[in-house]
């Protein structure tokens, strides 16, 4: 019993102290691409990373793979990532609009609204873990990100716990965003991902299995 308390303690002491250096690796990944250019090539780096480790890769160097992540996927995370903020500016901006407008249909408008920053939503929170686990195309990857999220609902709703626990645990012990900031809310929003790609794997295969049982029975019959 204490050897398995003990080990449990390893585990735990062990992935603290590797979000600690993601972490690092992140703010390093930021500061070389200046910043401004740094910020979402770090993201998606971390979140290779991140996903490297959760799929079993014993001997994983995190240091290489970040930094091999960081350079392979600098130009699409930057699009991504960009266009996604322009998206987010343009709903921004439809807010205040909304909240102006003086019409018959204003509330329509606005269930509309509130759909589309949903889909906004769910889809940017699957957007690096899909890229980073399938490597898809632009456009493949964010409609990828759209249906895994709503055919995942409960992964997209611990998603949100989660993140809204740990944004509460930083507001009031903030000295940890300097710490784990960025990386921790990536491992969950990772690990999480990864769970529903895999129960959306096993879904298609059963559904293919039953495809085939049924031409099986037809042919015979």
């Amino acid at each position: 019993m204490k050897q398995a308390n003990n080990n449990r303690l390893y585990r735990i002491l062990e992935w603290i102290m590797w979000m600690m250096y993601l972490n690092i690796l992140w703010i390093g990944g930021w500061i070389l691409g200046l910043g401004i250019l740094g910020f979402f090539p770090a993201t998606m780096a971390t979140v290779v990373t991140i996903r490297e480790w959760r799929e079993g890769d014993g001997d994983l160097s995190f240091t290489k793979t970040f930094f091999r992540a960081w350079k392979k996927h600098f130009i699409k995370a930057n699009v991504f990532g960009y266009f996604y903020l322009l998206i987010g500016f343009i709903l921004y901006i439809d807010y205040f609009w909304l909240l102006n407008l003086e019409s018959s249909f204003a509330s329509v408008l606005f269930v509309l609204f509130i759909l589309l920053v949903v889909l906004y939503v769910v889809s940017l929170l699957y957007l690096f873990p899909v890229y980073a686990h399938f490597d898809t195309g632009f456009f493949q990857t964010i409609r990828h990100a759209i249906i895994l999220g709503f055919f995942s609902p409960i992964m997209t709703i611990l998603m949100g716990i989660c993140l809204a626990v740990i944004a509460f645990t930083w507001l009031k012990i903030q000295g940890l965003i300097v710490v784990v900031g960025v990386s921790v809310p990536l491992y969950f929003v990772t690990s999480l991902a990864l769970t529903a790609f895999h129960s959306f794997k096993e879904k298609q295969d059963l559904l293919v299995e039953n495809e085939s049982l049924k031409k099986g029975e037809k042919s015979n019959a």
